[in-house]
């Protein structure tokens, strides 16, 4: 016998408002085009899902992705919107604030309640309830108010980056905004205020975002002006068209095909706006002493001291903490004779190695998703890669096609200029024809052993290349690649079998770091190898809770047998060895993050 249990489930105001999300998008969906449709609910609740992947990069080079991340700013326009359209109405102040109220309350429902759009409701309904009671309200007080209530409920969304960001946008805003206004007078009103806002915003974020993204855009203050205030309009209009879709479908549609039209143009303009070369610059990491001198220039400069000075002492003042500013920054690029990271990709291999002079050689890319958004490429090594301060690859080296090896390159040789690349000798998976599109320019070699180059003082040569083999999925095809510096021999196999490590063992001799082949797998790193090559550091990069049981546990017996010490991605996070005074050390992320 078989028991069924039925039920049905609870219906709750959340569930409700889930239903109508889905019936809406439903109906958006027989208007609007696919990639349009993704971008308006995008606007109106949050997410990327559905938008091209080249659009979003340019709203990111432009500065304006926020606009698809609710946020305290929807609710703001949501607010003046209703509160103009009433008062156009004639509609009394306290039924106008009512009103607004219950529209933003339903908007975070709607929204599913998101933390950045509580805040801002929570904000403007208290505003709004002291200006019904004829109390002016202090917007810095409240914003300060409701950040520590926030806080108090959840300590742990300080280190939240969307939590950062928006509360210094929005201090910033309400400190510097009266400030910075009179330099735009001779604009028009609106230009005037949205640039100062901007302007405002943007004062307060660089540091943040040239530190989590390493990169900063120029073309933001044009785009904010110019290009925001259009989607702005489409998110009003969109949910005027939601708003119509029950009572009036065919204007709710054709609200709809209004907004398209008006989303058409915003796009074309971002991507030519995006397409120019100074609309964003990277920035490598720069220290936090620098970026807290920015700040005092900063403070000094809009008289935001609890000490009035004088407007020349202020000048001044502003101008030497901007000169410590900028020493500090010069002081902090550290030099270095060699280094190479092995980053910590998950289940892949990925090591980016830097020579004194900051040229970049990179050996494989680590893996992409097939099936989700997973991309290492874009979003570990090209961070990673800014972080450095490098603006193009000398050389990528892939030891063989396979996915978690060579699935990130693509992404790479769309953000940096690749000038040599070394391809496996094999039959060109998915992922190489991937990156060949993606990188017409580059000088492209097929492996051969016995292939030699030199950068700066850094020596690579190819110690096997296998003949060729017409299978994708085969581990045979793993190129095995040497590196030699300051008299310090690093050997990266790829994927090689036991097979491949015998018939190069005559050519070897002790090795410093050996990247231990196929994750420590058993297939590989035979017994007779590890003991030849006795390596001083073993490198393991390998995903954490692997489904393979990668590194096999023999595997870190022979290693440990002969004295390595045994470095691994999925215990350490990234690995980086330098060489330092003729010596190499090790470091891991998650045991030496300062190292990095």
């Amino acid at each position: 016998d078989k028991i069924v249990i039925t039920g049905e489930k609870e219906e709750t105001l959340y569930t409700l408002s889930e239903s109508f999300l889905e019936d809406m998008k439903s109906r958006a969906g027989r208007v609007l085009p696919a990639n349009e449709k993704a971008m308006v609910f995008g606007m109106l609740f949050g997410g990327h899902d559905g938008i091209e992947r080249s659009l979003l990069k340019d709203f990111s080079t432009v500065g304006i992705m926020h606009i698809l991340a609710v946020s305290g700013t929807h609710v703001a326009i949501l607010a003046y919107f209703i509160l103009g359209l009433l008062g156009k109405l004639r509609i009394g102040k306290k039924s106008a604030f009512l009103i607004a109220a219950l529209f933003i309350c339903a908007y975070a429902l709607l929204s599913g309640f998101k933390l950045p759009v509580l805040r801002a409701s929570l904000l403007a309904v208290l505003v709004m309830a002291g200006s019904l009671f004829g109390r002016k309200a202090d917007t810095g007080a409240l914003l300060g108010g409701v950040y520590l209530v926030s806080l108090i409920f959840q300590p742990l969304w300080l280190w939240d980056i969307s939590f950062q960001l928006s509360f210094l946008a929005a201090a910033s805003i309400v400190c510097l905004h009266a400030k910075i206004l009179p330099v735009f007078s001779f604009l028009p009103d609106y230009a005037a205020a949205a640039l100062s806002v901007t302007t405002a915003a943007q004062i307060a974020l660089i540091p943040f975002l040239a530190n989590y993204f390493h990169q900063i855009s120029l073309a933001s203050f044009f785009a904010n002006v110019f290009l925001l205030p259009l989607l702005q309009l489409c998110l009003i209009l969109s949910l005027a068209g939601i708003a119509l879709f029950y009572p009036a479908a065919p204007l709710g549609s054709f609200v709809f095909v209004n907004v398209s039209l008006l989303l058409g143009v915003v796009t074309r303009l971002t991507t030519y706006l995006a397409s120019f070369g100074w609309a964003a610059f990277d920035l490598p990491h720069i220290r936090w002493q620098a970026w807290a001198f920015y700040y005092a220039a900063a403070f000094f400069l809009f008289d935001l001291l609890p000490v009035r000075l004088s407007a020349r002492l202020r000048v001044a003042a502003c101008a030497a903490m901007l000169i410590i500013a900028i020493i500090v920054f010069s002081s902090g690029q550290k030099t270095q004779e060699f280094a190479a990271h092995f980053m910590d990709v998950g289940q892949g291999d990925a090591c980016l190695i830097l020579t004194k002079d900051n040229k970049a050689i990179l050996i494989d890319t680590g893996p992409r998703s097939v099936y989700g958004d997973y991309d290492s490429g874009e979003r570990i090594i090209a961070p990673y890669l800014k972080y450095y301060g490098i603006s193009h690859i000398e050389l990528l080296i892939l030891s063989h096609g396979h996915n978690d090896h060579a699935g990130g390159a693509a992404a790479l040789a769309e953000q940096f200029a690749v000038k040599n690349i070394w391809l496996p000798k094999q039959i060109l998976s998915d992922e190489i024809e991937r990156l060949l599109k993606k990188s017409p320019d580059s000088n492209k070699l097929v492996m051969q052993k016995g292939m030699k180059t030199l950068i700066d003082d850094v020596a690579l040569q190819v110690v096997y290349a296998p003949e060729f083999i017409a299978r994708k999925k085969s581990i045979e095809t793993s190129n095995v690649v040497q590196v030699s510096v300051g008299g310090k021999t690093l050997l990266f196999t790829g994927d090689a079998p036991v097979s491949t490590e015998n018939s190069i063992m005559p050519l070897l001799d002790k090795l410093s770091v050996l990247k231990v082949a196929h994750h420590g797998a058993r297939s590989s790193n035979g017994e007779e190898f590890i003991k030849k090559v006795r390596p001083d550091i073993a490198v393991i990069s390998v995903g954490q809770g692997n489904s393979y049981g990668h590194p096999d546990p023999l595997t870190l017996h022979l290693l440990e047998q002969e004295g390595a010490q045994i470095a691994r991605t999925d215990v350490c996070g990234a690995i980086m060895i330098k060489l330092d005074k003729g010596e190499l050390k090790w470091y891991g992320y998650r045991k030496d993050p300062d190292e990095f």
